[in-house]
């Protein structure tokens, strides 16, 4: 039994829900030894906070979401791309056609 493009867009809508959530930086909490005892002679152990990032795999969900549902970027239209290829080729060893081969190996865009 075929679901309905009504179930199937539900659970688009849910998927792209969550992986915008998964694609922010977290705030991760994690136990930190302080290697100091207190007066009672017990370690201390501290609370600290990381950011992780996410992981290779979300990304490369989140590409394949944007190129099987033709979400397309273009350098000259998007500003942070545009700005990327700037700061790239201000470096002098960066083309237009090395930043578009970069963007599609790491999946992060299709460039039309």
């Amino acid at each position: 039994m075929a679901a309905s493009d009504k179930t199937l867009g539900l659970l688009h809508e849910k998927l792209a829900r969550v992986l915008d959530l998964m694609l922010e930086p977290q705030n991760v909490e994690y136990p930190y030894d302080t290697l100091k005892k207190d007066g009672d002679g017990n370690r201390i152990i501290e609370t600290r906070v990381r950011v992780e990032y996410p992981s290779a795999a979300v990304l490369a969900v989140a590409a394949k979401v944007l190129k099987d549902n033709n979400i397309t970027a273009t350098i000259e239209s998007d500003e942070k791309l545009s700005a990327l290829r700037d700061k790239l080729q201000k470096r002098g060893r960066i083309t237009d056609d090395d930043v578009k081969e970069a963007i599609k190996a790491a999946g992060n865009a299709m460039l039309q």
